[in-house]
């Protein structure tokens, strides 16, 4: 019997970092929930921890690659590895308190939506956001350029917490990815959008984890590289798209998870291998409408 939930946890962390998550999304969820980690460029002795821990956890699951897939690709395959009937993924830095992500996947099963994701924007201002200020801006033009360019509401598409209904992600995954890194979520959530499944946000503060900027700056290119092959097969007056309707999409519930979601409108084959190609953008579209 497949389990009720799937947490995958895509992570770069080296030595026993990658110990002290498991042990707290563990000792938050329940001793039922399946834990994925996905070490996405790992050394030995992140390995070695997750094999000690999984000696008391036999619903502790892992996957190696001892070279970096990025973001995206790690994503990818846990996606495809994941067994859980509500399929998850969160930073390895945990940045959003885990009761509420808790309490909302509990009710995600008997709602008529087909997943969240955790925002720290909805509905807060500028200042009260726990980030560096270059992460802020950049991550305020960013959205500005979703919206604008998919027609994508959300305040937060790169919140670093999603869950989806399974059959809602099976659908995601019989596509070829476009992206391997940063933009991955946004072309999540435009394939969801594709094929008519609603989404609502969850408002979470999120705890600054990180105070770097150098990695932002150094992702700028790869990250503008991904945005313009998305704009191709989705974007605003993108030639590769003419039937792109444009303007905003309805999704559904923006708040609590308790609250009704029509309350605001009525190398090869194997997925887990690290050598699975990225297909390119084929000039057509993706949904084969007219």
């Amino acid at each position: 019997m497949p389990p009720a939930l799937t947490i995958i946890v895509p992570s770069c962390r080296r030595g026993l970092g990658i110990r002290a998550c498991v042990d707290t999304l563990r000792r938050d969820f329940g001793p039922e929930v399946e834990l994925l980690v996905v070490l996405n460029g790992a050394d030995s002795l992140a390995e070695n921890s997750l094999h000690e821990l999984a000696r008391c956890d036999p619903c502790l699951r892992w996957l190696v690659f001892r070279r970096r897939l990025g973001k995206g690709r790690a994503l990818q395959v846990g996606l495809r590895a994941a067994t859980g009937e509500v399929v998850g993924f969160i930073d390895d830095d945990l940045p959003f308190p885990l009761e509420r992500l808790r309490e909302a996947t509990q009710h995600l099963e008997a709602r008529e939506f087909d997943g969240f994701i955790c925002s720290k924007w909805l509905g807060v201002s500028f200042e009260s956001v726990e980030q560096p200020l270059l992460r802020k801006v950049f991550g305020r033009v960013f959205n500005l350029g979703v919206r604008y360019v998919f027609g994508l509401t959300y305040s937060d598409t790169q919140g670093g917490a999603k869950f989806l209904k399974r059959e809602a992600l099976l659908e995601v995954l019989g596509h070829p990815a476009l992206c391997s890194g940063f933009c991955y979520d946004l072309e999540l959530l435009l394939r969801l959008r594709e094929h008519g499944r609603t989404l609502g946000e969850l408002p979470l503060q999120a705890r600054n984890t990180d105070n770097s900027t150098v990695g932002l700056l150094r992702q700028l290119v790869p990250v503008c590289r991904e945005f313009g092959t998305l704009w191709m097969a989705w974007g605003r007056f993108s030639p590769f798209r003419p039937s792109f309707r444009g303007g905003t999409y309805p999704h559904a519930w923006r708040g609590e998870p308790g609250q009704d979601p029509r309350a605001r409108h009525a190398s090869g084959s194997d997925p887990a291998s690290p050598c699975a190609p990225v297909d390119r953008l084929r000039s057509r579209n993706p949904a084969g409408r007219p």
